[in-house]
C-alpha cells in the first residue's frame, strides 16, 4: 500500500522536486497550491498548516484595538468576544509562525511577490514598534516536564509538555539548545528554517529568551525586534501588556 503525502507548492517551481521524489517513492501525492489575496482591510492567506489541518488565515492590516496594549488575560477575553462577532482576534505562537512561514514560502512567486512584501513590511514594522503578545502561556515547573498552553484563555486551548528551561541565546548557537523548545513553541523542529523565516521578516537573527532555571512560574510568549535581533520572548510577565496582530482562521470548508 502506498503512503499518502500532502505537498504544498507555489505556482512557480517550488515544491515540484518534492512532488517528483514522492511519486518516484511510490507515494500518493496530494499537491496543493497556495495563494494570498489583498483585501481592503486584511490579507487572506490560504493553505496555512496549523494544528494538523490546513486553514485559511486572514491577517488584519491594523493592530487589534487600534494598537492598544493589554495583558494576555485581557487579550484572551477580547478574543473570546471577537470570535463571537466574527471579528479579528489574537492567535497563539504556532499560528503566527505558520502564517509567517507561509508568507515566506510565497515570497518569490511573481504573481504574489508585491502583496507578500506588503504583508511582510506591515508585520516587521509592528515587531520593531511593539511587543506583540500571543495566546501562548508557558508553565515552567520546578520538577518534571514544563507545559506550554497554546490558545490560552480560549474555548479550545491545547497543552503540550516538554523540557523548555535552558540558556538564552541565538537559536542557531549550539549552546542555546533551541531545537526542542522551538518545536514545542512553533511546531517547527528545523532551527535553520525558523531562523530563516524570522530573518526574512525582520532582517535580524533570531534570539530565544526564556526562564533559565527550574522553578514554578508562568510566563507569556510574544515577539519583538530591536537591538539587531528578533526576540522569541518566552519570559513575559503575565501582568505586562502589549499589542497584538489580528487574525481569523477558517477551515478548508471556509468555516470560521
Amino acid at each position: 500500500m502506498s503512503k499518502a503525502k500532502t505537498i504544498f507548492y507555489q505556482s512557480d517551481t517550488e515544491g515540484l522536486d518534492e512532488i517528483a521524489e514522492a511519486l518516484l517513492n511510490g507515494e500518493t501525492v496530494t499537491a496543493i497550491s497556495s495563494n494570498i489575496e489583498d483585501k481592503t482591510d486584511f490579507w487572506s492567506i490560504d493553505n496555512v498548516p496549523y494544528r494538523n489541518r490546513v486553514c485559511r488565515v486572514d491577517l488584519s492590516k491594523a493592530l487589534l484595538d487600534s494598537g492598544n496594549a493589554k495583558t494576555q488575560d485581557e487579550w484572551a477575553e477580547y478574543s473570546r468576544q471577537a470570535q463571537q462577532s466574527n471579528g479579528f482576534y489574537v492567535g497563539d505562537f504556532p499560528l503566527y509562525y505558520a502564517l509567517f512561514s507561509q508568507l515566506h514560502s510565497l515570497r518569490e512567486d511573481p504573481s504574489m511577490r508585491n502583496t507578500v512584501e506588503e504583508a511582510r513590511k506591515f508585520i516587521s514594522k509592528q515587531m520593531f514598534e511593539k511587543w506583540l503578545v500571543t495566546l501562548t502561556r508557558l508553565q515552567y515547573k520546578k520538577s518534571g516536564e514544563d507545559t506550554i498552553v497554546h490558545g490560552y484563555g480560549t474555548p479550545d486551548p491545547y497543552e503540550i509538555q516538554g523540557e523548555i528551561v535552558e540558556n538564552d541565546g541565538l537559536i542557531t548557537d549550539a549552546d542555546t539548545k533551541a531545537q526542542s523548545m522551538l518545536e514545542l513553541l512553533t511546531g517547527e523542529s528545523d532551527v535553520a528554517k525558523v531562523n530563516e523565516v524570522y530573518k526574512w521578516m525582520t532582517e535580524k537573527e533570531t534570539y530565544l529568551l526564556r526562564v533559565n532555571s527550574k522553578r514554578d512560574i508562568e510566563r507569556v510568549a510574544g515577539f519583538i525586534a530591536y537591538s539587531g535581533r528578533v526576540y522569541l520572548f518566552c519570559d513575559g510577565d503575565p501582568g505586562g501588556s502589549g499589542a497584538s496582530l489580528g487574525v481569523k482562521i477558517y477551515d478548508p470548508q471556509g468555516r470560521a
